[in-house]
């Protein structure tokens, strides 16, 4: 297989003022919030017990060069700083890595010149990545993405594999849990503490409002994966996480720590969206109800909560 020919510039660059998205980090806040998505990070390698949910015996099998794919190549949709493709990039050095973000990534020091960062609106659509992967990775971004769009959007993401090329979707869940796994409602304002309600599913539904709780978007990435006739269905799998929030958690592996850093990005994640609310029409005095809920709930004061990550993978069809 050829190596993948895509320089930073092949898409050209689009100025911040320029770009429209559903992201909830207003775009001039992004790099600054970089420190958090690596500490995101950190949290997806404890829960995956890895960079990905797939073991090393099948990324060996993507990633190693062989004689017919001496540079496999792999594709990070929403790269921000560029963390998980350097830490692909150290694994499998003879692949090449692309990382793909709305908005430029600042951090260019991979020690490796395999990792290229290119500057794309997912939205804009993917033709130019169309069949050129073996490893496609996106994570935490097809939440940021419209629910009209959702469909539309994983299957383009599809076309970017090669034949038996893996892909990987990984996301938050839309909701949220009280200790004993019951799904809490969004808290309302000026309502006392209510043990039925939650300030984090408040927040959330702000930016990800989801009436049928039927559809969540791990259902419907599932479901297009296991429907697309891109996708080996036998290869389709899914794994959901449970993150205590402030807490340790009952018999969650690594409660402790996931409960303590789950929590700082949680709130350092919406502490940086009053400018979103505020275009909104949301009060500021309404804003800081909201922040003085959740960092009551997310330090267990009143409650224990339980968040939820996602991960659904899948191999293209082989050819032949």
């Amino acid at each position: 297989m050829p190596a993948v020919s895509l320089l930073p510039g092949d898409l050209g660059r689009q100025s911040l003022e320029s770009v429209k998205d559903d992201y909830f980090v207003p775009l001039d806040r992004r790099e600054s919030d970089y420190e958090r998505l690596e500490l995101q990070h950190q949290i997806w390698k404890i829960l995956m017990k890895g960079p990905c949910p797939v073991s090393d015996t099948e990324l060996d099998e993507l990633l190693r060069p062989q004689e017919s794919n001496p540079s496999p190549a792999v594709l990070d949709i929403g790269c921000g700083s560029g963390i998980w493709c350097f830490e692909i990039v150290k694994m499998y050095p003879d692949s090449e890595i692309v990382g793909m973000d709305i908005t430029p990534c600042s951090l260019t020091e991979s020690g490796s010149d395999k990792v290229r960062f290119i500057q794309n609106n997912l939205l804009d659509g993917l033709q130019k990545f169309h069949g050129k992967f073996d490893v496609v990775h996106c994570r935490t971004v097809l939440i940021h993405v419209g629910s009209d769009q959702q469909v539309w959007v994983i299957q383009e993401i599809l076309r970017c594999l090669r034949p038996g090329g893996l892909v990987i979707l990984s996301d938050w869940d839309e909701t949220v849990l009280d200790q004993h796994g019951t799904r809490l409602l969004p808290a309302k304002d000026g309502e006392e503490f209510n043990a039925r309600t939650s300030w984090l599913a408040r927040l959330w539904n702000e930016f990800f409002p989801r009436e049928d709780f039927q559809n969540l978007l791990r259902h419907k990435i599932h479901d297009v994966l296991q429907n697309s006739p891109l996708i080996d269905p036998n290869t389709l799998h899914t794994a959901l996480y449970d993150i205590p929030v402030g807490w340790e958690g009952e018999n969650i592996e690594n409660g402790k720590i996931l409960g303590d850093m789950i929590r700082h990005d949680i709130m350092a994640a919406f502490r940086k969206v009053q400018p979103k609310l505020q275009e909104r029409g949301v009060p500021d005095n309404v804003f800081q109800t909201w922040i003085e809920g959740l960092d009551a709930e997310t330090s267990a004061t009143n409650q224990k909560v339980i968040t939820r990550f996602h991960s659904t993978w899948a191999r293209a069809v082989r050819s032949g």
